[in-house]
């Protein structure tokens, strides 16, 4: 996926499918789509996402702590909550060799 950025997108993502597979532009996108969402929603509903030779997503929690909201000018105790992404063997292979 040549592109100028250095990153790629959901909409190149869909142009390659798209090519490899010689379907609809709009049925692809639908499928990617419903894919990232499926991603999202179980990431948030704190189930982990193992995608085989690709990785796994998860939600992490860290220790609840004081955090100033600069909204409201004052400190707030919220827990702080990230997604962690671990490589699995076999990509971290490829990016290693190349």
């Amino acid at each position: 996926m040549p592109r100028k950025n250095k990153y790629a997108t959901a909409k190149d993502i869909t142009r390659f499918v798209k090519k490899k597979l010689k379907l609809d532009e709009n049925i692809v996108r639908q499928v990617i789509d419903l894919y990232i969402e499926e991603i999202k929603s179980e990431i948030i509903n704190g189930r982990q996402v193992r995608l085989s030779e690709f990785g796994t997503f998860e939600l992490t929690k860290w220790n609840t702590g004081l955090i100033y909201d600069i909204n409201t000018k004052q400190k707030v105790e919220k827990q702080i909550k990230t997604v962690l992404f671990h490589p699995s063997e076999k990509l971290k292979e490829k990016v290693l060799r190349n």
